[in-house]
């Protein structure tokens, strides 16, 4: 699976993956990260006995800290919004809710 998310992210012209979005610097933020996380699901018990993990609740939870220091860091929301509106977003759901 590694492979062909590194072929995509070359064919879309990234040189490196992105990085997580906990220990992402300002820069990597501008540029994209990664708010992901093993073992979670949609529902909040999901992945427990697997360790920690971020619930995907907390990766939206992330995912709007992000977009608050995007605002700080380029100045307003409009300037944000237009970041934004010219970011990829994917979000990938699996077999965790049912399976654990």
């Amino acid at each position: 699976m590694r492979a062909r998310v590194w072929c995509a992210a070359k064919l879309l012209g990234f040189e490196d993956f992105i990085p997580p979005f906990a220990g992402a610097s300002s820069d990597q933020l501008l540029t994209g990260v990664n708010f992901a996380s093993a073992a979670a699901g949609i529902r909040e018990e999901t992945g427990q006995q697997l360790g920690a993990r971020i619930s995907f609740s907390g990766q939206v939870q992330n995912y709007q800290s992000a977009v608050q220091q995007l605002v700080s860091i380029l100045g307003d929301e409009d300037t944000a919004a237009a970041h934004l509106s010219q970011c990829i977003f994917t979000v990938g759901m699996g077999s965790n809710d049912y399976l654990n």
